[in-house]
């Protein structure tokens, strides 16, 4: 045996608290809601599924949203649909309090487009849980892309700030805020320009001064904007309730008739073509 770890109690239990958190997000479930949970590992998603099976024994309501969950390995994400995914690392540090620099599917040719193509599965929402960190992932033990795009993941994920903001923090807000929008409008101003090009019309930070501002909107050349395009800025991440922050925003805008999608800044960084391509599929819709 390697000793390498592929599955822990504690994250399989994050997992499930998670699939629990979106179940509670709903009254009624839309027959078209899918959540996917994407695995590296198939001894994470065999363990997972036995521990979603017996819970869906014991509470019929988890039961029936249970029905709307599908468990893939991160070498099935590509051409998958879902609404929301949770995106489980799956690999832990052994007793020794060391990760074992192995990553199975992601050390393989085209390990990278795996993980590209579950990073863009989400439609709505993306939940990446792991047992370790960037700083467990040796430089130089990283040699395929897979592994060394996973470590990039991970840096940009350790720096989203999911605190919720309080009032004598508002000076700090603000300057947060401001060297956030910097650094996403260069990312969204270049995502904006990739739209045009294909004959769309853009707007970027669209709304009243102010106000609620929208990051990016999009329509038809001849038409209104029809889609807003929601990401993880500090105006997204201040709001303090996860379950508000995951389904009001996107009410509010629906209620106002957006066809509402997200674009993670991980996503438009690393893959700004494939954002484009899916902000004009849903365009389509």
């Amino acid at each position: 045996s390697s000793g390498l770890i592929e599955s822990s109690q504690r994250e399989i239990d994050e997992v499930v608290e998670l699939i629990r958190q979106r179940a509670n997000t709903f009254t009624v479930v839309p027959s078209s809601y899918v959540l996917v949970v994407v695995t590296l590992t198939n001894v994470f998603r065999s363990r997972l599924g036995a521990e979603l099976k017996s819970l869906s024994i014991k509470d019929e309501n988890m039961a029936r949203f249970l029905r709307h969950v599908r468990l893939l390995g991160v070498n099935e994400a590509s051409g998958a649909i879902a609404t929301d995914v949770i995106m489980s690392l799956c690999y832990a540090k052994t007793s020794h309090g060391r990760l074992l620099q192995q990553f199975g599917l992601l050390e393989e040719e085209g390990g990278s487009s795996m993980l590209l193509d579950a990073l863009a599965l989400a439609r709505r929402h993306l939940d990446i849980v792991s047992a370790f960190t960037s700083k467990d992932m040796e430089d130089e033990r990283l040699h395929q892309d897979g592994p060394k795009l996973l470590k990039n993941l991970l840096q940009w994920a350790e720096k989203l700030s999911d605190k919720p903001l309080r009032p004598e923090d508002a000076n700090d807000v603000e300057a947060q805020i401001a060297a956030e929008a910097a650094q996403r409008n260069v990312l969204f101003t270049d995502l904006a320009e990739r739209i045009r090009s294909r004959g769309l019309k853009v707007a970027v930070n669209y709304g009243f001064d102010n106000g609620v501002r929208i990051p990016l909107v999009v329509g038809l050349a001849d038409k209104s904007f029809a889609v807003a395009v929601l990401t993880d800025d500090a105006q997204f991440m201040s709001v303090q309730s996860t379950r508000e922050r995951h389904r009001m925003i996107i009410q509010d805008l629906e209620s106002l008739g957006w066809s509402v999608m997200t674009v993670w800044s991980v996503g438009a960084f690393v893959n700004p073509e494939k954002e484009v391509d899916r902000v004009v599929s849903r365009l389509g819709e």
